[in-house]
């Protein structure tokens, strides 16, 4: 880069003597500066995202360690879903180990909420991604079936910090168990509208979609593509979430474009 700004100043100085020569130097400064610009934007782009799924992971892995404690134990069910989270995450063996060593970290300390989920907030500015974070929070609390009062307080005081309305939580206890309990098998009979099991299955579906039986279809594909926003891999990981969650978002994402694809055959059929 640097032969090209001498080239210029040359030229510039027979061009136009000392005058010229300053003219060729500005444009050859100009030209540097602009050719290692989209270089400069990529390095930070990236060095961001990289402290934001850091900061993401770790936080994940400490609020869950801290919340399964919350409640005076730590029951067989939380360390089952931890576990179960982390082989739904497939980490390596060095990220279950620090996924560990984090969550035991968490269940052994009093963790100053307002101070972490702050640092949080500054590193992981994503909202989509805030939803994420409470909604792995509220699957290892509520392990058991029950959501115990304590956690429930912590994870409104998160809400509250991470300036989300108290009404997410129910949201999302709702949205988490649609999502378990709609299965996105393939189609059995051509007479499953008339079985119980199919009948289930398909209010299961308007259940996933915050729909209704009696919704049109555009308000069911408007419901789809909110909620295939909100948990779209994609979209996910270029906001910052660590890659080795994703297989959870991809898992979601599939249930709910298999619920879309259920409800626009029922409805086609009526």
């Amino acid at each position: 880069m640097r032969i090209y700004l001498l080239i210029l100043i040359v030229i510039g100085f027979f061009w136009g003597g000392f005058l010229g020569a300053l003219f060729g130097g500005l444009l050859g400064a100009w030209f540097i500066q602009a050719q290692s610009a989209p270089l400069f934007h990529s390095t930070r782009s990236l060095q961001k995202k990289i402290k934001t799924q850091r900061a993401f992971f770790k936080t994940t892995f400490l609020v869950m360690g801290y919340l399964a404690k919350k409640d005076g134990h730590i029951s067989q069910a939380e360390i089952h879903i931890a576990n179960q989270l982390m082989e739904q995450m497939r980490l390596t063996t060095a990220q279950k180990k620090m996924a560990i060593a984090l969550f035991n970290q968490g269940k052994s300390q009093v963790l100053n909420i307002p101070n972490m989920i702050a640092d949080f907030k500054k590193n992981v500015i994503s909202k989509q991604l805030h939803f994420v974070f409470l909604e792995i929070q509220l699957q290892v609390a509520s392990a058991d079936g029950n959501l115990h009062q304590s956690a429930r307080y912590v994870l409104l005081e998160i809400c509250t910090l991470l300036d989300l309305p108290a009404s997410v939580l129910e949201e999302l206890q709702r949205q988490m168990q649609a999502n378990h309990n709609f299965h996105d098998k393939p189609f059995g009979s051509h007479q499953y509208t008339t079985s119980f099991s199919d009948k289930k299955r398909i209010q299961e579906a308007y259940n996933l979609l915050k729909v209704t039986s009696n919704s049109t279809l555009q308000e069911i594909k408007t419901a789809y593509r909110k909620l295939i926003n909100r948990h779209h891999p994609d979209k996910l990981i270029a906001k910052g979430l660590p890659e080795s969650m994703l297989e959870i978002e991809k898992q979601k994402a599939q249930k709910i474009q298999a619920a879309y694809e259920l409800l626009q055959i029922i409805h086609k059929k009526k």
